[in-house]
């Protein structure tokens, strides 16, 4: 709604929090709300070409008064309890020949 009300047409605006962490912080908190120990993570090298930071620059949405709603820790957990509690449908996806072609292609 903030930039319905108050972003000008055929503007660009990145929407971010400022709240960054790395890859491996965030699998921890994975780990840890689902009770899994932090053995579970395995390193591995870096594709080529791979991004080393995600970040935005969203100065022009913060200067229209715009906000995240939810912490970041509170939207992980969200998320994660979503996944959990919506299995069958996840699962489905994980099955199918494309996807498992794509893991074979970029993680074997």
């Amino acid at each position: 709604m903030t930039l319905i009300e108050r972003g000008e047409p055929g503007e660009v605006y990145n929407m971010g929090a400022g709240q960054e962490r790395t890859n491996l912080e965030v699998s921890r908190m994975i780990l840890a709300l689902l009770g899994k120990p932090e053995s579970q993570i395995q390193l591995v090298a870096d594709r080529k070409g791979h991004d080393f930071r995600y970040a935005v620059n969203w100065d022009k949405l913060k200067e229209l008064g715009w906000r995240p709603g939810i912490e970041f820790e509170d939207g992980l957990k969200q998320t994660v309890d979503w996944y959990v509690q919506n299995r069958e449908w996840w699962e489905k996806l994980i099955r199918k020949k494309d996807f498992q072609e794509h893991l074979k292609k970029n993680y074997e």
